[in-house]
């Protein structure tokens, strides 16, 4: 995997890493301290149907997400990152508005049934279609914090965490926070 986007990626040594006290997002100084999951890539694809290639793996290592505290400014802070709830909250707004979908989708096909005008009818479900965008961008789309620190990966066996950083002042504060443990990549390994 390429870094795409951000100033580069960065392989830091899991048990070592330190985060600088300023905002990844806006760069002030850190009041609050968020959390952010990391889910490991490994083990997505198993060789046998019933997964037991995988079990000795399993069993050696503790699966799930590594939980990683970030420093951040009161209003990029625990109040304004993307959790499970908003997420949740998404997607129930979502299922909510599909009703009303369903039925300007159905008048939409009344009126090309009975040849009236559609000007109305497509446009009441064009604007249904367009919250219900809305709402499920507002449950998915990366917060400022997000976009600016991502973590593409960890390794818990090898001790590593794979850092994509958007903004040079914060990638060289961190870097200079773990010059001892953090070295510059360009493709994951």
């Amino acid at each position: 995997m390429n870094a795409k986007k951000g100033i580069g990626v960065l392989k830091v040594k899991l048990s070592k890493v330190t985060f600088p006290e300023v905002c990844p997002a806006c760069l002030e100084d850190a009041e609050d301290l968020i959390s952010m999951e990391v889910w490991s890539d490994e083990d997505k694809a198993s060789t046998t149907f019933s997964r037991a290639d995988q079990a000795e793996s399993a069993l050696s290592v503790k699966k799930g997400a590594t939980v990683i505290w970030v420093p951040t400014c009161m209003s990029h802070g625990s109040k304004n990152v993307r959790t499970t709830r908003k997420v949740v909250l998404a997607w129930i707004g979502f299922l909510i508005l599909w009703y009303p979908g369903i039925y300007f989708l159905l008048g939409l096909i009344r009126a090309f049934y009975y040849s009236n005008s559609i000007l109305l009818p497509l446009l009441q479900f064009l604007v249904m279609l367009g919250i219900m965008g809305l709402v499920l961008l507002y449950g998915y789309f990366p917060r400022a914090v997000e976009r600016n620190l991502h973590f593409l990966d960890v390794d818990i066996q090898k001790d590593t965490l794979y850092v994509l950083i958007g903004k040079q002042e914060y990638y060289d504060l961190f870097l200079e926070l773990n010059e001892m443990h953090a070295e510059e990549i360009d493709v994951i390994e």
